[in-house]
């Protein structure tokens, strides 16, 4: 009589609500703790992509692909790697892995797309082909990008007094590969050719068989001698050579 008091009593009703309510009285282990939960794998994910960015650009977007809810993955007893398969690229679309290296280890990849904000140099107004580059042509800005231009230029100081090699319309990000060096040194130019000995220096004259920038390697005729050697532009008009 009294268990059957217990099955119908207050107290043993309110227990059953609260089992209900709050899952507290399960009689068995929880299924959900036996497998890793996806967004653990896919914070692990963001985080690495994010490491690998902060450095080199002033900002960044990283969106993580879902995991099909139907993968199972036993949980790691250790702290989740994250690694970048070969191939992988950044930014852009890549993929992203990320392993258990526990005693039941597993690895999974996950698809994410990067983009990044970084500081290029473009056209304030349309530049002419063979003009000097200013100040006032080009300005530096900030944009997203999917994809990295290694060869975009960051500084206005890279082309400012530069030679734009091609016309070039505003708004375009500048390259190196854009812009030419102005030449120091013109073909038939009047040079001073410089020799340095030890403990002092020889100043002769020559002319330019070629043009020249600044660093360029040149020939030029010793007026004097009237040999013909190379010579490295210094500055404008001034070729230093080796006796």
């Amino acid at each position: 009589m009294q268990l059957d008091k217990w099955k119908s009593s207050p107290a043993r009703l309110t227990l059953i609500a609260a089992c209900a309510v709050f899952s507290v009285c399960s009689t068995g282990p929880t299924q959900a703790m036996d497998h890793q939960s996806h967004d653990s794998i896919r914070n692990t994910a963001q985080a690495f992509l994010s490491d690998k960015l902060t450095n080199h650009y002033i900002g960044h977007d990283i969106r993580i692909g879902v995991l099909d809810p139907r993968l199972q993955l036993t949980s790691c007893e250790k702290n989740l790697e994250a690694f970048s398969p070969p191939g992988s690229r950044l930014p852009g679309n890549t993929t992203v892995g990320v392993r258990c290296t526990g005693p039941k280890p597993w690895s999974v990849y996950l698809t994410a797309t990067v983009s990044v904000r970084e500081r290029v140099l473009v056209a304030k107004r349309p530049l002419v082909r063979g003009a000097p580059i200013g100040k006032a042509d080009v300005a530096v800005i900030e944009r997203d990008t999917r994809r990295a231009n290694n060869d975009s230029l960051r500084e206005a100081t890279h082309a400012i007094g530069k030679l734009a090699k091609r016309a070039v319309s505003a708004g375009t990000v500048l390259t190196a590969a854009m812009l030419d060096a102005p030449a120091l040194v013109q073909r038939g130019q009047r040079v001073i050719l410089l020799a340095e000995l030890p403990g002092f220096e020889v100043r002769m004259t020559g002319t330019a068989l070629m043009n020249g920038a600044r660093g360029d390697v040149v020939q030029v005729r010793n007026a004097s001698s009237r040999r013909t050697v190379q010579g490295v532009v210094l500055e404008p008009g001034v070729v230093r050579i080796h006796m």
